[in-house]
């Protein structure tokens, strides 16, 4: 099973149903939903995502999930793109927080100790990491 960090940026697409889905995910122990994968098509069943907010504050991670469904081609998520297509992955988020509303881990929480190494600014979508194992997550207290 490999990792990857996935990414969320409220200033390129709004996410209207956050709160929603947030609550989903305490009722019925999970929410899914298909997410932006960038190029990466090496992602597999069963792999584990972990979601990181950027763009505004607070950034840092708010949700992990594991991957039901490969990377497949739609229609981009930003309306702008026209035609352009994306690629996705089904993603059973067993774990969300909402980052206005509650604690998450923020970059700067994350830029210590175990992920201190870790280009968390970088702008790869489902970038792999061995970093992001689940003992370290809970070594911090920050597994979900």
């Amino acid at each position: 099973m490999a990792t990857y960090l996935i990414k969320w940026n409220p200033k390129k697409w709004q996410w209207t149903t956050l709160l929603q889905d947030v609550e989903e995910v305490r009722r019925r122990g999970f929410f899914e939903n298909g997410w932006s994968c960038g190029n990466t098509k090496r992602i597999r069943c069963g792999d584990r995502v972990f979601l990181l907010r950027t763009g505004i504050a607070p950034r840092g991670i708010m949700a992990s999930g594991v991957v039901y469904e490969e990377p497949y081609e739609d229609a981009h998520y930003d309306e702008e793109r026209g035609d352009d297509t994306a690629l996705y992955i089904g993603v059973r988020f067993d774990s969300m927080l909402h980052p206005d509303r509650e604690g998450i881990s923020t970059i700067e929480q994350l830029q210590t100790g175990h992920f201190a190494n870790f280009h968390w600014r970088a702008n790869r979508q489902a970038s792999p990491s061995r970093l992001l194992r689940q003992r370290s997550w809970r070594s911090l207290g920050l597994l979900f």
